[in-house]
């Protein structure tokens, strides 16, 4: 099926190989995006990618979780999307075929801390893979329709205490941590890929 992946050679739109070897990222397949930048998680899914990076090494308190330094492939190697191929993805029996598999598994081959599967497609995979080091599996959503939540600070700068008793808003000066929220809108039906995005929205969370 011509998924060899050769080493120092060119890179496969699939598939960008980390600098390091502790962390790898699952994504279904490359889309048209992805085929023009020439990398695997373009657009929406890149930096919706970038948000989960900066979540993680945040909460894990690691510097090493940056695109650079982690892998990052697809549980299909080959650019699918309407105009091209007439479909969004492959189908199940494709990409739990033994070939697809056997890439799979010289692509995580040496990863050592943990990989994370995001979608159906890639959890798909998993069940196939057997690897090295045995590193922790984590699922999720696929990122590329729709947001994740971004920490940030919220500072009040002006005394509004005469409309509201709101501990948060207590004080001029007084600073709270706070969560956004930012998103694509699409349907939620199977043909969702093929229909246009609608803009995004946005939703904020406050301590109580």
């Amino acid at each position: 099926m011509g998924f060899d992946f050769v080493p120092g050679g060119k890179m496969p739109v699939h598939l960008q190989v980390g600098k390091e070897k502790k962390v790898a990222v699952v994504f279904s397949c490359p889309g048209r995006h992805e085929e023009v930048a020439g990398h695997p998680a373009a657009q929406s899914t890149g930096k919706n990618l970038d948000t989960l990076l900066l979540l993680l090494s945040q909460a894990l308190n690691r510097n090493d979780l940056t695109r650079a330094n982690i892998t990052i492939t697809n549980a299909w190697p080959e650019v699918e999307y309407q105009a091209k191929t007439g479909r969004s993805e492959a189908t199940a029996k494709e990409v739990e075929g033994a070939g697809n598999i056997e890439r799979l598994q010289q692509e995580l081959e040496d990863v050592t801390d943990f990989v994370i599967f995001c979608g159906a497609k890639a959890a798909a995979v998993a069940r196939n893979l057997r690897l090295k080091y045995r590193p922790k599996f984590v699922y999720m959503r696929h990122p590329g329709l729709r947001g994740l939540s971004s920490p940030a600070a919220f500072t009040v700068t002006h005394d509004i205490t005469r409309y509201t008793k709101a501990k948060i808003f207590s004080a001029v000066g007084k600073k709270s941590e706070l969560f956004t929220r930012f998103s694509t809108v699409a349907p939620q039906s199977p043909q969702s890929t093929v229909c246009k995005r609608g803009g995004g929205g946005i939703a904020i969370k406050l301590p109580d």
